[in-house]
């Protein structure tokens, strides 16, 4: 090949190893130089050669260097070294072959073989001096003898001559360049490390380079040690070794980085040069200035990163939640899970809501949020549920993933189809259970009742409460009962039955007493819970320390009259009433009606008054009071007559306007011409009644007699009793009558008649019996009810299996008398003898007379005896 000025020089032919070459990869041409051959001197270069000595050595090629036998120079992909022989070798064969000449082959095939022949040069190459533009005396040998392989060399290139070779796993990508004319070997290498600052998680790193202070004589490798926050295998993938060609003074790597779902941050990548071997100088080590290399990893999306993109699958970490169907109520709910789909980086905090017709507090405890410690993948949860009281089998509640806090990700979703899970709560007890099982205190719910001892009569008896343990679940209505010796409709209005609403766990209610004119003072009533309705429980228990709350009924002595000036017509409005004038006993007085002048603001509640011949419970049932509704100027009420049996045709109750409260007024005055009415109760049937009518039982008092079966003469025959069936309203006389054995007077005293008083039912007597000297045991005597007078009844009638007692009177002693008891003077008939004290014999004396103390009963015959 010519030598001319167009040649590269030999500074601009060997320049330094550039950094952005190394990947690319470069060819090798091998040149030998047989050991037949002369030893020479290199004139020129053009691109970049080394030189292999025998010995292994590796040398930069520079002019002026000697090139001796067997020596092999390696160039460039088209390098060119131009060697002028050894004078005499020259002198002897100055042969020179240019690149590319038909005379190559040969001379090649004479240099694998060893053995090189000289020919005459080929054409357009000569040997003369400079004026040819040939070569000088020189021999110029090129050759492409291999590719040097990655294995012989450590090189792992693409050729650039786009042909690709096999790159092994361990090494990296390197290329060549010129190299400077290398150190003494006995100099001091340093080696630095340079690379980029930053990488996004996911891509590839820039390059970085490791650099030698002088060119490498042999093959350098370098170990290559880690650091900083970021995790070899997680967040990048380590390059352990780095190897700089002989020849060569630098080499590059590059670090793959791992995207993952995590939100790290600036995580950093620290590499440190560690041992560093081969290079042929007699020492090298990592320069300690310059011997590391921080790069920092950024998250490609997420709260960290400066540049978000959207965040991908390999971003993203999802939690799902898995949990049991149903629970029993009362047990433990176990097995909720929160999983993740990757470990979290730190702890991750999950709220949890709830939904459902369960509640919590009283159905169940939630559990507000659950975490998943760092370094873990899920965490899982217990839910208490309530054993109450209600029967609400089947309610059921839905645990959700909520708001979701901490993990260190990037980004978290919650799985769709697996973000709740519903439980569903069984009762323990209760109807909805099979067999009902037995319910305990916990499935029990406790009702109990408190209120005012005592109340003024006219007054509202208030703050009657009833209290359950816990509150309903649907209405509960509780019946109340009522005992006492107040009488309700007389001396106070029962409640019949109180509801506590859904949702309540008490109700609240009054009880009004009702102001008469009776010394009645202390008289109570007793209100007991009774039958209990509703209220959704699985069992309901009355309290017994607390069934029943009795109130004293005092009697009133009047408010006092308040102030506050005497209104006018205008401020007034007139209240009056209307109704029936008379009414059929047992039929109900209907029209009765309160008008007001002008209509009511507010409720107006007008209590009423009674008077009158006829008595309320007994000939009517008075209403207490009656309300005009707001917005009305009138109400109606009916009063019930009772049908009895007494004979008061004609009685009458006048019903008189009261106390008047509410209805929104500054001033409500009574209309003095109507301010009552009297309503005449008419018997149905009587005297009274044309034509008497035929009573029903209803009109009838029965009357009967009881008494005793025995008495002993001489005692009093006591418990007698005229009963009735219902109190007389007037003295009632029953006529005695006696029948039997026994004798009035000598046997017993009879009582003629007896009188059931006014309000009784009843009256009582005694019979007196007379003891008698008589053996008459077991003589009797009938009482019958007799002529009945008086009571103040439409009809009385004598039950008949109960109109008469028959007594029999027994003998105290006597015969009759097992042992015949011991006779008192009562008992004794004295006997004695009287006669004449002196008779003329012959003459009859006269006179003598047997002397009973009482009539003998039957004949009496004495025994007489003589002495004298």
């Amino acid at each position: 090949m010519t030598a001319d000025s167009s040649a590269p020089s030999l500074q601009s032919a060997a320049p330094a190893l550039a950094l952005a070459q190394q990947i690319a990869g470069v060819r090798l041409d091998a040149h030998y130089v047989p050991m037949r051959l002369p030893a020479g001197t290199v004139s020129r270069t053009w691109g970049s050669a080394l030189v292999r000595k025998a010995s292994g050595e590796l040398l930069p090629v520079q002019p002026g260097d000697l090139v001796e036998k067997g020596d092999v120079i390696l160039t460039t992909q088209d390098g060119i070294v131009e060697i002028t022989a050894d004078p005499q070798a020259a002198a002897a064969r100055p042969v020179a072959y240019a690149a590319g000449s038909e005379a190559l082959a040969p001379l090649l095939a004479e240099l694998d073989l060893g053995e090189l022949e000289f020919e005459a040069p080929a054409a357009g190459v000569s040997s003369g001096g400079e004026g040819d533009s040939g070569l000088q005396s020189a021999t110029l040998v090129e050759r492409v003898i291999e590719v040097v392989t990655p294995q012989e060399y450590a090189y792992a290139t693409t050729l650039a001559t786009s042909d690709t070779v096999e790159r092994p796993t361990d090494t990296i990508a390197v290329e060549t360049s010129a190299a400077p004319a290398p150190a003494p070997a006995d100099t001091n290498v340093t080696v630095q490390l340079s690379g980029p600052a930053s990488v996004v998680e996911g891509q590839t790193s820039g390059e970085y380079t490791v650099t030698l202070s002088e060119t490498a004589l042999t093959e350098v490798t370098i170990t290559l040690v880690y650091g900083g926050s970021a995790s070899a295998g997680t967040d990048y993938v380590q390059q352990l070794t780095v190897t700089v060609p002989a020849g060569q003074r630098s080499a590059t790597f590059t670090l793959p980085t791992l995207d993952d779902a995590l939100v790290e941050g600036a995580e950093t990548i620290q590499i440190t040069l560690g041992e560093v071997t081969g290079g042929g100088y007699a020492s090298i080590a990592a320069d300690p200035q310059a011997g590391s290399i921080t790069t920092t990893l950024i998250d490609d999306t997420g709260p960290a990163s400066p540049t978000p993109a959207p965040a991908g699958a390999e971003d993203t970490v999802t939690i799902s939640l898995t949990g049991p169907g149903t629970v029993v109520e009362g047990q433990v709910a176990t097995g909720y899970t929160v999983q993740l789909s990757q470990t979290a980086a730190t702890d991750m905090t999950v709220q949890l809501t709830y939904s459902g017709t369960a509640t919590d507090g009283s159905d169940y405890t939630k559990v507000v949020s659950v975490t998943v410690p760092a370094g873990s993948t899920s965490t899982s949860f217990d839910i208490s549920a309530l054993d109450d009281a209600l029967a609400d089998n089947g309610e059921a509640f839905t645990v959700a993933l909520g708001a979701v806090t901490g993990g260190g990700f990037e980004t978290v979703t919650v799985d769709p189809v697996a973000n709740a899970v519903t439980t569903i709560i069984s009762d323990d007890a209760g109807p909805a259970i099979p067999g009902g099982t037995v319910p305990g205190t916990e499935d029990t719910v406790t009702i109990s009742l408190t209120g005012p001892g005592t109340v003024v009569e006219g007054e509202v008896a208030t703050g009657y409460t009833v209290h359950l343990s816990q509150p309903a679940a649907t209405d509960l209505t509780v019946q109340l009962t009522y005992s006492g010796t107040a009488t309700d409709g007389a001396d106070y209005t029962k409640v019949v039955s109180v509801t506590v609403p859904a949702g309540s766990a008490s109700t609240s209610f009054d009880i009004t007493t009702l102001d008469d004119a009776l010394a009645d003072n202390g008289e109570s009533f007793t209100v007991t819970l009774g039958t209990i309705t509703g209220g959704g429980f699985e069992a309901v228990a009355v309290d017994p320390t607390a069934a029943s709350v009795t109130t004293v009924i005092s009697d009133d002595v009047g408010p006092g009259v308040p102030g506050g000036g005497t209104p006018g017509a205008e401020d007034t409005v007139t209240i009056s009433l209307t109704g029936p004038g008379t009414v059929v006993e047992g039929e109900v007085a209907t029209g009765y009606t309160v008008h007001l002048s002008q209509p009511a603001a507010t409720d107006l509640t007008v209590q009423l008054t009674y008077s009158g011949t006829a008595t309320d419970s007994s000939d009517y049932t008075k209403v207490i009071s009656v309300t005009v509704p707001a917005g009305s100027a009138s109400t109606s009420f009916d009063i019930t007559t009772l049908d009895d049996a007494l004979a008061d045709n004609g009685e009458s109750f006048t019903v008189t306007l009261g106390t008047i409260t509410g209805g929104g007024f500054e001033a409500v005055a009574v209309d003095p011409t109507a301010a009552s009415v009297t309503t005449v109760i008419a018997d149905d049937v009587g005297p009274g009644v044309p034509g008497g009518g035929t009573p029903g039982s209803e009109d009838t008092v029965t009357i009967s007699l009881t008494g005793p079966g025995t008495v002993v003469e001489g005692q009093a025959a006591t418990g007698y009793t005229v009963q009735l069936s219902q109190p007389a309203a007037t003295d009632l006389t029953v006529q005695l009558t006696y029948s039997g054995t026994a004798t009035d007077g000598s046997d017993y005293t009879k009582v003629v008649s007896v009188t059931v008083p006014a309000g009784s039912a009843s009256s009582t007597f005694d019979i007196t019996t007379l003891d008698d000297a008589l053996v008459d045991n077991g003589e009797s005597f009938t009482v019958t009810l007799g002529t009945i007078t008086g009571g103040g009844f439409e009809a009385v009638a004598v039950d008949p299996t109960a109109a008469s007692v028959t007594t029999v009177i027994s003998d105290d002693v006597g015969p009759s008398i097992p042992g015949g008891g011991t006779p008192g003077a009562e008992d004794t008939v004295t006997i004695s003898l009287t006669g004449p004290g002196t008779v003329v014999e012959g003459e009859v004396a006269t006179g003598y007379t047997v002397q009973l103390s009482q009539p003998a009963a039957t004949d009496l015959t004495v025994q007489l005896t003589y002495s004298g």
